[in-house]
């Protein structure tokens, strides 16, 4: 059975023992930058020449996609399931995450691949659902990125926890 819910294009087998989807999504920023010289004798104009050095503080114009994913997410036989994510932006294909994973119960799995650190909630929150462009530099210092691992996690209404073991 193929389906389109919430944005995203499905495939169900007739048992539904197999489903996989499509959640993609592209992140444009864009900016212009109008001259100005209304403070305290600052000048701003956009960048002509990046090689030019006149003194006066330049901003750049521009578009630039800055995410670009393309996620097959696949779950089987009800426990089991899986994800490849691929980052097609600033001209360059990175795997995000791809792992392979079994689901204990609702509340319980354990993953193994390429996967986000489980450092804190901020970190393991989705981009499609920040509120900023960004996380916080605090976040991306400290909180580690995506790396080859094992992890298991649980959860219940009021509580979140995790632990892993990953490669440098």
């Amino acid at each position: 059975r193929v389906f389109f819910e919430g944005g995203k294009l499905h495939f169900k087998s007739r048992n539904e023992k197999f489903h996989l989807w499509f959640d993609n999504r592209i992140y444009v920023d864009a900016a212009y930058y109008s001259p100005s010289t209304d403070i305290e004798g600052l000048q701003s104009k956009p960048n002509k020449d990046l090689e030019e050095d006149d003194g006066e503080f330049r901003f750049d114009n521009g578009v630039v996609i800055r995410r670009a994913r393309f996620a097959v997410k696949a779950t089987l036989y009800e426990r089991w399931f899986a994800e490849l994510d691929l980052d097609f932006a600033y001209n360059e294909v990175e795997i995000k995450d791809m792992f392979l994973g079994y689901r204990f119960n609702d509340h319980v799995w354990l993953k193994a691949g390429n996967f986000k650190e489980p450092m804190s909630m901020e970190r393991m929150t989705s981009s499609k659902y920040l509120t900023t462009m960004e996380r916080p530099m605090v976040i991306d210092m400290f909180a580690g990125g995506r790396r080859l691992g094992l992890a298991a996690t649980g959860w219940g209404r009021h509580w979140w926890a995790s632990a892993g073991v990953f490669g440098r």
